[in-house]
């Protein structure tokens, strides 16, 4: 007799930033999109962690720049675009700044994510997830379809590389990651309806950090080697300021 067992898939990520990555994917499943990770039947989280992970939305300028003081951490774009609107943003001055793309396969304890409320792709789902009338609880509630896209999809695949962007952004952080829109936001953009959808999904994922910095700064030099030499400086200046502080 075969002896067969289902494989299920261990992130390396704590249990509440896995959670929003589950979601992340359930939602643009719903949306009508298929992405290679959505096949995963089980998640589970790496048991290696201090802390159970930590998730914030907030557009507060205050909390950004507590958050950014305390925790220096890598702020992450979603293009190069993005990258040189932030650059001239005050509260981004002097602070390592790159794209998700140039990031990913690296991993560090604090990230802040920026997401611009003018990107077209941005809109294109916010007005699906109003259209839908997309919330919380239907997401929550939603498994992860294995079988492909959905038929009659209204999700592009330049709004399909944008949701798969942000979950990766999100998955670079092993402690802590913060989700803002960037300064000067519209509010009358339809991404306001995606901004809402993710606070909401953030809402209850904010749990207390165990500070470990001994774990801080092995992860930050495992990061910092994965770094050729051609690449910026201000790359390797971020991670000895991390060290050195």
């Amino acid at each position: 007799e075969l002896n067969i067992h289902t494989l299920s898939i261990v992130h390396r990520m704590p249990k509440n930033i896995l959670e929003l990555v589950k979601n992340l994917l359930v939602l643009t499943n719903i949306l009508g999109g298929s992405q290679s990770k959505s096949s995963y039947s089980e998640f589970k989280p790496s048991d290696d962690h201090s802390s159970k992970g930590s998730i914030v939305y907030t557009n507060h300028s205050e909390t950004l720049e507590l958050f950014i003081k305390e925790k220096n951490p890598v702020i992450l774009v979603l293009d190069e675009d993005q990258k040189e609107k932030a650059e001239k943003q005050e509260i981004y001055q002097g602070r390592f700044i790159t794209t998700v793309a140039s990031f990913k396969g690296m991993e560090v304890p604090y990230v802040l994510v920026l997401l611009p409320h003018d990107l077209d792709s941005l809109n294109e789902i916010g007005k699906l997830i109003h259209g839908d009338k997309i919330k919380k609880e239907k997401i929550q509630g939603t498994k992860l379809n294995t079988h492909g896209a959905r038929s009659g999809s209204g999700l592009d695949d330049d709004s399909r590389m944008i949701l798969n962007t942000i979950y990766v952004a999100v998955s670079r952080a092993q402690k802590k990651v913060v989700l803002t829109k960037t300064v000067g936001s519209k509010k009358t953009s339809s991404s306001r309806h995606l901004f809402k959808l993710l606070k909401d999904l953030c809402e209850d994922l904010e749990s207390e950090i165990k500070e470990d910095k001994e774990q801080d700064l092995s992860s930050l030099v495992q990061t910092l080697d994965s770094f050729s030499n051609d690449q910026v400086k201000e790359a390797r200046d971020f991670f000895d300021k991390q060290i050195n502080r």
